[in-house]
């Protein structure tokens, strides 16, 4: 899922940060992604070893590094213990280090990436509960299925999460992402479909469904509708130079725009390797 040559040195804390790890805005944790955000929230452990239940305050400015900072409240299980935690957000390497006083294991809490009204009377089983809840639970699990190029897992977690909420275009196109790798290629444009009204790059993969299929006259149409909306794309560029005159071309029409845009975390899509990869493969 990300681009290769975005590579982050592995730092436990973000560059220039100073105060308490987590506990202070002026040293956030550094995660992957509102997903990352969840994901790390969800593996913490409060000093008795109990999960936690969260959600997001709101945002409250910038880190050092100038990324947004996220603030979270948590209580664990028993709602024994009350945290307030600052998470920046947009890294490519998330931390593994958990703040002082807390510790990590595999994910068991439960939550959610937006505010809650009236946060301190819910309970730990309400939010496991919660269909809303569960639902984007599933569509999170799915995007880190994915940043693993775990398909299949990335599939299933997708079509459970559409099932619960039918008109979350992020959980539509993750579903058409896995579908791509799975060579699901009619289910993959299906999701897209869903997705497009909601998210313009989604015209970008609905051209490569089209693509795969054999159908390149839809495909060459949703191209240049993806390329109305970024003509920057290097994706896009190297799928119409695919579709027009062939790999070589592609190569020399993706390379022009390669070095524009790096990969946004802020929701599932595909770079120009992945799609490249895709291209090339063996069918």
């Amino acid at each position: 899922m990300y681009e290769e040559g975005d590579k982050e040195e592995a730092n436990e804390e973000v560059k220039n940060s100073t105060g308490e790890y987590g506990f202070e805005k002026s040293n956030p944790i550094p995660v992957n992604g509102i997903a990352g955000e969840h994901y790390y929230l969800s593996k913490l452990r409060c000093p008795e070893g109990k999960s936690f239940f969260f959600h997001r305050k709101g945002s409250c400015g910038t880190a050092p590094d100038m990324d947004m900072v996220d603030e979270f409240e948590l209580l664990c299980r028993k709602k024994e213990h009350h945290y307030e935690l600052y998470l920046d957000r947009y890294h490519l390497v998330p931390s593994q280090r958990p703040p002082q006083g807390l510790s990590m294991s595999s994910p068991a809490g439960v939550g959610s990436t937006d505010r809650i009204a009236d946060f301190d009377k819910w309970t730990f089983d309400d939010m496991r509960k919660n269909d809303r809840l569960k639902h984007q639970d599933l569509r999170f699990e799915g995007e880190r299925y994915l940043a693993e190029s775990d398909y299949d897992k990335a599939f299933r977690c997708f079509d459970r999460s559409v099932k619960l909420e039918r008109e979350d275009t992020k959980s539509w196109r993750g579903k058409g992402i896995a579908a791509l790798h799975l060579d699901k290629y009619a289910t993959a444009k299906e999701c897209f479909d869903r997705s497009a009204e909601g998210l313009k790059r989604d015209w970008k993969l609905k051209g490569m469904a089209y693509y795969f299929m054999g159908e390149e006259e839809k495909a060459r149409t949703c191209i240049e509708r993806a390329l109305k909306d970024d003509p920057n794309d290097p994706g896009v560029m190297f799928l119409k130079g695919m579709i027009l005159k062939g790999e070589e071309e592609a190569d020399g029409m993706g390379n022009k725009t390669k070095a524009i845009k790096r990969h946004n975390l802020r929701t599932p899509d595909m770079g120009i390797h992945e799609i490249e990869q895709l291209c090339r493969k063996d069918r």
